[in-house]
């Protein structure tokens, strides 16, 4: 998950400090990340930088965290083969009339 740290300007609009962003959503995404206006927050340090919010802008993080979980959708699962089968998927066999039509 991705913070905005301190506010900037986008093509899309303004980011503000304390908003989870997505990477796609930002036309200039790692030159702000290497220019410290967004940081990546994980499991391991985000109490560290919910702290650092709450000092500092007086932003509760958690809550913010708490709302973009239950937003965002459910990922889905991934298909895995199975020991033994083919991992390869063989195209199909296309005849020369299906072909001519397009």
């Amino acid at each position: 998950m991705y913070v905005v740290t301190r506010t900037f300007r986008d093509a899309n609009g303004v980011f503000e400090v304390g908003s989870i962003v997505d990477p796609t959503s930002v036309r200039t995404f790692r030159s702000r990340l290497q220019q410290r206006h967004i940081t990546n927050v994980d499991e391991e340090n985000v109490k560290e930088w919910a702290e650092y919010f709450k000092n500092r802008h007086g932003i509760d993080l958690s809550e913010k965290l708490a709302e973009y979980l239950n937003a965002r959708p459910e990922e889905e699962s991934v298909v895995v083969p199975m020991e033994g089968s083919s991992a390869r998927i063989e195209p199909e066999q296309i005849s020369s009339e299906e072909d001519e039509s397009w």
